[in-house]
């Protein structure tokens, strides 16, 4: 799906996030995931067309997710982890309350 760039900034621009190229290619990525995403995923689809790890795509999740863009959630442990280690997934801000909503029943009150 392909997005305009004016879109993209102005989104960034609003949560006080500086437009880079790279970000702006991560949260193109991250449009494409309708369900939990993992840093190591989005560094392995934008690795198709760039090089880029993993860590510095975290480090760019991790501002978005402070700015309020996307929601991280901490999954179980997997043993191809140092024990201990929680795996860190992301998700879209809305659909995080969605499904909040759905599992408490939850109805906000306007």
């Amino acid at each position: 799906m392909k997005i305009h760039k004016e879109f993209l900034e102005t989104m960034l621009h609003r949560r006080s996030i500086p437009a880079t190229p790279l970000r702006l290619r991560v949260l193109q990525c991250i449009f494409e995931y309708t369900e939990y995403f993992t840093a190591e995923q989005v560094a392995r689809n934008l690795g198709r067309t760039e090089k880029v790890d993993s860590a510095h795509v975290s480090n760019i999740l991790t501002q978005f997710n402070r700015s309020g863009l996307i929601t991280r959630v901490e999954d179980e442990e997997v043993n191809m982890r140092r024990p201990g280690r929680k795996i860190k997934k992301y998700i879209w801000l809305h659909q995080y309350l969605r499904r909040i909503s759905q599992r408490t029943s939850y109805v906000p009150i306007n």
